[in-house]
């Protein structure tokens, strides 16, 4: 099996097998880097949407600190 998977590794690198294998090989690594980039650009964009969830997030708090005081408030009006 060992001298088999050595047979055909030398008839790749030496064939337009071989060459078409590096081709498609050369390929795949800059479609993966061309993707890394893409993938790279679009996160910085998510911060964006995380600073308006937090934005969010922070004024959803003083909404609800504001109905708390607010509750708090009619029942001393009522006592």
């Amino acid at each position: 099996m060992a001298s088999f998977f050595t047979l055909s590794i030398g008839i790749n690198e030496y064939s337009s097998l071989g060459k078409i294998q590096n081709s498609i090989d050369m390929k795949n690594q800059i479609l993966k880097i061309l993707a890394l980039f893409l993938f790279m650009i679009t996160f910085t964009g998510c911060s964006v949407i995380g600073d308006i969830f937090e934005a969010g997030l922070w004024v959803g708090v003083i909404i609800v600190v504001l109905i708390i005081v607010f509750v708090f408030w009619i029942i001393k009006k009522l006592l």
